[in-house]
């Protein structure tokens, strides 16, 4: 089983075909390069066609990275990766690319615009021009050899897959032996402080985790961690206890009081000139 993107200015698609006959088991448009779409198309190729024995990818992060390993362990499927700086490596995918250029080119004539247009005649390019074309190397049909191939075809359960793709991040447990996940906090214990553990997640349901350490083998399922009455916030004081807002200032209140009674208080300063001056006054 082979990956292999290629987009253009509008829209990125993402396909899984199987090596031996070059048959595609699923490709689909998406609007961006995210590692989200490659668990969606790889889930969706597992679905339809069965679990591979071993996958190929480019060396890209949203290939390489913890939930690539942990799904493909959780499937049984080995994980392969192209050598770093080898162009040989990547030649079938390279040349995939340039197939889906000429799909490309016809979408361009047609003038589509959004992902479900895209995502329509891609059906119609595989299913009635790539896959009933005869291949050079093979001298068959990719369809006509994948169905009569002898390679046995593997499924699982739904729930299999639905564990093994869940979402999967690194986490470090804090002082407190907590992990904080989207904003919330899990306890996870206090054995765990310092050490790297995997948090595995439903994103549609936080209100609790799974914890794996590798090392040690732990596993525990814990709920969100939720801070309790006792622990909260304090709570506010009733209007009776709150101090009363002032209106003005009293310091300088008290202060403009003895400020007046100070001015009334003061004696006129005497003038000489109201004074008579008569000689039988003694000055």
């Amino acid at each position: 089983m082979l990956f292999q993107p290629t987009s253009n200015k509008l829209s990125i698609v993402n396909g899984f075909s199987y090596d031996a006959t070059r048959y595609v088991l699923h490709a689909e448009f998406y609007d961006n390069l995210d590692k989200a779409i490659v668990q969606d198309c790889f889930r969706k190729a597992i679905i339809k066609e069965g679990l591979p024995s071993r996958v190929y990818f480019d060396n890209g992060g949203q290939f390489r990275n913890r939930w690539m390993q942990r799904a493909c362990a959780k499937l049984n499927i080995k994980l392969l990766f192209a050598k770093p700086n080898s162009p040989e490596s990547t030649g079938k995918p390279e040349r995939w690319n340039r197939t889906v250029d000429s799909f490309l080119s016809e979408a361009k004539l047609k003038r589509l615009s959004n992902l479900d247009s895209y995502n329509y005649y891609l059906k119609v390019w595989l299913q009635e021009s790539y896959h009933s074309k005869t291949h050079a190397s093979l001298k068959d049909t990719p369809e006509n050899a994948y169905k009569t191939s002898k390679a046995p075809l593997r499924f699982v359960g739904q729930e299999v897959i639905a564990d093994a793709f869940l979402q999967c991040e690194t986490r470090t447990v804090d002082k407190s032996g907590c992990v904080r996940l989207e904003n919330r906090l899990y306890d996870v214990g206090i054995p765990l402080i310092g050490q790297k553990v995997d948090a595995v997640f439903d994103p549609a349901d936080l209100s609790s985790i799974t914890v794996e350490h590798g090392p040690t083998g732990y596993t525990k399922r814990v709920k969100e961690l939720v801070i309790g009455p006792r622990a909260g916030k304090r709570p506010k004081l009733p209007g009776t206890l709150l101090p009363e807002p002032c209106e003005t200032s009293r310091y300088l209140d008290v202060k403009e009081r003895q400020y007046v009674k100070n001015q009334t208080a003061v004696r006129r300063a005497i003038r000489y000139s109201q004074i008579g001056t008569g000689g039988e006054q003694n000055v």
